[in-house]
Parts: C-alpha cells; structure tokens; sequence
C-alpha cells in the first residue's frame, strides 16, 4: 500500500501485507525508529513512556530506484514515527486531514484498531455536534463549555481503550488519565487525532477507506483485464465510500433542486459536470483506465471538490488579512490621505472616514474580502466612473458604486497618481495569493491522500492530479455561476461557458504533473515551490485568472 502524496512508491512483492509509508518532504525519505535494545526500545506520547514501534528498514536505494514500475520497487516503505502532539508532519496524510476533517481520521483510526466501526464513530460525533449548537444557543459561553465537554468525553474515553490497547502505559490512574486526553482534545483536537493516526500506521495496519471503514486493496477495486472491460465492470469494482460519494452528488445537486421544482439549477448541475468528464474520458479512460483504479478517480476528484477548496478558502482569507495588515502599515497614511483628497468638500471629517473604510467595514482593505473588491474594482476598469472605481477598491459597501461623496475629477487625478500602488495591490490580492494558494491545496489533494496502491507511471500522477484539480474546478465553477443569480439564467450559462473554454485548473494540473514526474521519475532535485512554481506562473496570467 502506499501513500499518494510521494506519487510513485511501489508495492510491497507480498500484497497482502500492508505497510504504510513514511511521509517525505521534498522527495527525502524519513529516518525509521531505530531498535538498538530491547531495553531502550521507549519513546514519549503525552509526555508518558511508551514502548517504540520496531521498524521494517527499507531497502538501500528503495526510495531512490526507479526500475519502470515506481520507486522502492519490492522493498517494504519505512514506517512511520509516532512522535508527539506537535509532529503532525511526521506523516503529511494524517495530518493534513486531521486538520480539515477531524473526526472522519479519528473515526478510522477507531476503526482499524477495532474500538468502534468508523460510521458509528461519525454518528455519535453529529449527535454531539448538533448538542454542542443547540447548548450554545441556549446558555451562551456556558452551553459552548458542557457541549465541548460532552464532545470531546467520546473520543477521551477511546484515546483511554487505545492506550490500553497498545499497551502505552498512562501513569496507572485511569481517572487522571481521563482528565489529561479530555483536556489535550480541547486544546488540539487536531493535533491528538494525527497523533493516533500515526500509531495505527506504526502498528503496520490495513488501510481503510474513510467513513466506511473499509478494507481494500488495489485488486478489489480493479476489474480483470481493466483496459478493456466497459464502465459497468469498474462501477461494479467501486469501494462502499466512492458510490456514497456518488449518491451524495447526484441527490444534493439533482434530485434535491429538482424535488424543489428548481430545474434551472440542475440543468446547471449537470453542465458543469460535462466538461471534466469530457476531459477525464479523452486522458484517462480511453487509453489509460488500467493506469489507476476508477475508485481512485473518483476519491481524487471528491478530494479536490471538498477538501482543497475549503482549505483554499481558509488559506486565502489568512493571507488577505495578513498581507492586508502589511499594506496599511507600509501604505496606510498614504491611502487615506489620497482618500481625503478624494472626498467632497475635504476636510478633517474626510480623511477621518478614508481611514475608517481603509481599516473596517464589509470587505474593506483590511478584511477578508479584498479579492473580491480588487475583482469590482479591475472589473470596471473599462467603463463606469472613476468615482465607482475608487468606491470598489477602498470605500466601505456604503459609498461602493455609485461614489458617494467621491468628486469625480479629483479620483480621476488620484488614479493616476497612485496607480503603481493600485496595480500592486490588484498583482498581490488578484494573482499571487489566489495562485500559491489554489495551487498547493490541489497538490496536496494528491500528495495527502492515502491510497491502497501506488502511482506507478507518469501517466497516472497526470492522472491523478488532473482528477483533484477537475473537482476543485467544478466546485469553484458552481460557485461562481449561481453568484450570478438565479433570475439570471442566461448569465449563469454564458459564465459557465466562458470558464470551460480557460481550464486553467486542469492545464495547471498538467504542468505539475510533468514537474512531478522529473523529480520522481528523472531524478531532477525539485523542492515544492520550484515544483509548484509554473503551474503558479500560468495560474496568474489574467486570462486564466478572472
């Protein structure tokens, strides 16, 4: 079995035995828990003694060797350290998904050491979830306080069976030992999850699909002679998890709208999805469908919908507060003076409201919608008034479009003088941010996944990068599409239009794809921003970028 997010390991020659691999930073493979004695054989967890995981050493050159069917071809990957609470990135899958989907990592670590079946885990914790809301809404701070309490008691009291379990000893007080996990579950529920992830994969453990809780392996999701079979014998190969994602996508974008007479928002459903299944069928299926499993296809795609979008949203809206935060300590006085230059009439009252829209109001310059503003602002650009234009990049949503005590004449004039700031601004918000980011979480949707097989040619990492970038953009096509309005159809169709015929996701994909494949395929030394690096370049060209 192996992890995808070094995209070319090679399968164990015993393929029923599993054996997780290592995470590796930059193509290196981690060092291995050494066993120098018995008697030394102990490490730390929660600042308790623990006994260490006895390692498999890989092959010499197991990571490095590439013989035509993936590196470390036939050599057991090296095994993964448990390390403590803040090593999360000891094993990038575990943490990497701990930190977005919590309790689906911590309901199949649960699982695969047999504590309790993995949906059974996720029911409880919607229960207690939904419980910690309605408290909070009743009783306040107080109601968050018990409904933190009640939630995180459920994976307390498991963390205390793991513990057992693996005979990791807590100080022989079960009670203190309660209070300690409930405790770290508070603090860092995220951290603690990746922690118990790390020791299911110590303990060499089956992999395990998320939710279900089912064990696979790469014969069980791939049909005899995949290359020519038709579709219906690889939807028959589908794991339990990628026909629920299936269901989930045909009911909620389908057959829910269209229970809800809203058939205009299906006929968008199902547009938006022509144009990446156009494109898996040409890459993919005609030609290379025994290159991956459909499964993982399917997973990969889902990866990208989900998980690298809500970490694109997340990590955007950091960095526009942070680099917004900057921009008004280095440029702050001079914005707001252009701002009470700008306004009617002058006067101290004027720069004092610049500086108040500089700093707060709904997606002002210091908020987390910027981008947003950048895009009304360059958007306008070729018509509308100057005014509008200046309302759109600094003003408050108050004085944005129509100018609102802005003199016209006197913006015209201040667009020119700080244009060189204006198109710094609109470079860093418009490009720069939205590439780095989009582009990393769609890597990481493929370096952090676990699959139960490796990537073993370039066409497959195409493949699947290509297939996380695809659900990323569907997502983000739906998105901007229903933004136009419902009572817009015909926008709603032309915008959708419009994006097809720019994929820049997919073209991007391509372009890591072929980055990836020198680094672990050539052996060419890249690290990952000289790797994420042309793929962000085309990714800020403005065609692409709007």
């Amino acid at each position: 079995m192996a992890h995808a997010y070094d995209p070319v390991q090679q399968l164990p020659d015993e393929k029923e035995d599993f054996t997780p691999s290592a995470p590796i930073q930059d193509h290196q493979p981690l060092p291995v828990v050494q066993a120098e004695a018995a008697d030394e054989r102990n490490g730390e967890i929660d600042g308790q003694q623990v006994q260490a995981v006895e390692a498999v050493p890989a092959a010499e050159g197991a990571q490095e060797a590439f013989n035509g069917e993936g590196i470390g071809a036939g050599a057991p990957p090296p095994a993964v350290i448990v390390g403590g609470l803040c090593d999360c990135t000891r094993d990038e899958e575990s943490g990497w998904h701990s930190f977005w989907c919590c309790s689906l990592v911590a309901a199949r670590t649960y699982d695969s050491f047999g504590l309790q079946k993995a949906w059974i885990h996720l029911t409880i914790s919607a229960a207690l979830f939904i419980l910690l809301i309605l408290l909070t809404v009743a009783m306040g701070f107080l109601g968050l306080l018990v409904g933190l309490v009640a939630f995180f008691s459920h994976r307390a009291i498991l963390r205390g069976r793991l513990r057992h379990l693996v005979m990791l000893p807590g100080g022989g007080n079960p009670t203190m030992n309660f209070v300690i996990d409930l405790a770290t579950h508070c603090c860092c529920a995220a951290c603690i999850v990746a922690q118990e992830a790390r020791i299911a994969k110590s303990e060499r453990l089956p992999y395990q699909d998320f939710i279900t809780g089912q064990r696979i392996q790469e014969e069980d999701v791939t049909p005899i002679d995949a290359e020519n079979v038709g579709l219906l014998a690889h939807l028959k190969q589908l794991s339990l998890l990628s026909k629920i994602t299936i269901g989930l996508y045909v009911g909620f974008s389908l057959l829910l709208p269209m229970f809800l007479s809203h058939f205009q928002m299906v006929s968008i459903s199902v547009l938006v999805m022509v144009f990446p299944i156009a494109v898996l069928y040409f890459l993919y299926w005609r030609t290379s469908r025994a290159c991956i499993p459909l499964d993982t296809v399917i997973k990969l795609f889902a990866s990208g919908y989900v998980v690298a979008v809500v970490s694109a949203i997340v990590f955007e809206g950091i960095l526009e507060v942070l680099f917004g935060v900057i921009l008004f300590l280095l440029f702050g006085g001079v914005i707001t003076k252009a701002m009470k230059e700008a306004t009617d009439g002058g006067g101290d009252d004027g720069g004092s409201n610049g500086g108040q829209h500089f700093m707060g109001g709904n997606g002002a310059l210091f908020g987390l919608g910027l981008g947003d503003r950048i895009k009304g602002f360059l958007s306008h650009l070729g018509g509308g008034s100057s005014a509008s234009l200046f309302g759109n990049l600094f003003a408050d949503d108050a004085a944005r479009g129509g100018g609102n005590g802005y003199d016209e004449e006197k913006v015209r004039e201040l667009l020119g003088k700080y244009i060189l700031l204006v198109l710094l601004i609109a470079f860093l918000f418009l490009f720069v941010i939205p590439g780095c980011v989009e582009e990393y979480t769609k890597h990481m949707s493929v370096r952090a996944t676990w699959l139960p097989h490796p990537l073993r040619s370039p066409r497959a990492v195409c493949i699947a990068l290509v297939s996380a970038a695809l659900g990323f953009a569907t997502k983000e096509n739906l998105q901007y599409v229903f933004s136009v309005g419902r009572s817009n159809y015909e926008g709603e169709l032309a915008l959708l239009g419009l994006r097809s015929l720019f994929p820049v996701h997919a073209i991007c994909a391509g372009i890591q794809a072929v980055q990836m494949i020198k680094r672990d395929f050539q052996h060419i030394p890249l690290s990952l921003p000289k790797l994420l690096a042309p793929a962000v370049s085309v990714f800020s060209c403005p065609p692409f970028s709007w």
